[in-house]
């Protein structure tokens, strides 16, 4: 295994933590499952950004602006509707020409906190990753950045909000990719679960048992920390994915980026943050239903066949991470 390895000791003596749940006081057990959600993963907080901030504004016009579309018929909000969290909830987006995307379009809710941007990570920060469908072909299609910079200075409605919050610089890609980015940044809400991480009393059993069921089958060994998900792992380690996705294609994944033989079939591993409402599933959309994306995961990373009980307990955990505003 290139990317992942299993670690018995822990998974060992993650399981006897688990079981310990079940066989003291339930002040403990609650204090026990409390310290382990705590161990695997990280709650986040509201943004301190505003939706008056002058720059979440000027960026929120910029998100929904058709004009930086090589045909003025797409915006960024086209393939990342805020208000369906952050995605189109098609398998694979169209761009300009109607000519479709390579990828999965994955959500910008909570795009901020992760270390890399894209599938195949290769833009390291948001305003890198802004710029870059703009000038895509499959995407919006512009054809230079100076394109893009004289359509937006045309427009009378930013001459003043950029020469007040870039008195410096004015309309630059700079300053356009850095308003957008701040907009998706002011796009973090809380869930459910972070109230329970918080110590908050607001999970069902079945919700609780999903959280332990999903730490000890093994799916938080990959989806933790406060996206529950991020970093880079192949996907297919006991199985090529393709076979048990239907997949139309086969995507080498980073490999593309990085040229090294080791991330042959190695792909970002998405937040599961809103994931009940992010279908379709994987780099490629493939897979429409969340009960068979988690049974595929279970058997194509971890080599385990879930029971039903498993995929419901694991899915009712999965809901607990719907924004609450959302």
């Amino acid at each position: 295994m290139k990317h992942r390895m299993k670690k018995a000791i822990h998974l060992n003596l993650l399981a006897i933590l688990l079981a310990s749940c079940g066989s003291s006081s339930q002040s403990s057990n609650e204090a026990d499952l409390l310290a382990i959600a705590n161990r695997n993963f990280k709650s986040v907080m509201k943004s301190g950004l505003t939706s008056d901030d002058p720059k979440v504004i000027l960026g929120e016009a910029l998100f929904f602006e058709k004009n930086l579309s090589f045909d003025k018929t797409i915006s960024c909000a086209t393939c990342h509707d805020p208000k369906k969290f952050g995605v189109d909830n098609l398998r694979l987006s169209k761009g300009v020409n109607g000519v479709a995307a390579k990828r999965n379009s994955p959500t910008i809710l909570n795009a901020h906190f992760q270390s890399a941007q894209f599938w195949d990570g290769r833009a390291s920060t948001l305003e890198e990753q802004v710029r870059m469908p703009m000038l895509a072909d499959a995407e919006m299609a512009m054809p230079s950045e100076e394109v893009i910079i004289n359509r937006i200075s045309s427009l009378e409605q930013y001459e003043k909000p950029f020469a007040q919050i870039y008195p410096d610089s004015g309309v630059t890609m700079n300053s356009i990719s850095n308003a957008i980015a701040t907009y998706i940044e002011s796009l973090t809400l809380p869930s459910r679960f972070d109230d329970f991480l918080d110590g908050k009393e607001v999970l069902t059993n079945s919700e609780k048992n999903g959280m332990k069921a999903f730490i000890e089958i093994g799916c938080a060994d990959c989806h933790n920390g406060q996206l529950l998900g991020d970093g880079f792992e192949e996907f297919g380690i006991f199985g090529n994915y393709w076979k048990y996705t239907n997949s139309q294609k086969i995507d080498s994944g980073r490999v593309i980026v990085t040229k090294s033989s080791d991330d042959l079939f190695v792909f970002k591993v998405p937040s599961l943050r809103n994931v009940t409402e992010t279908y379709p599933y994987f780099h490629d959309g493939s897979v429409q239903n969340l009960e068979n994306a988690v049974r595929i995961m279970a058997e194509v990373q971890l080599d385990r066949s879930l029971s039903d009980k498993d995929v419901a307990d694991i899915i009712s955990f999965l809901k607990t991470l719907r924004n609450q505003d959302g």
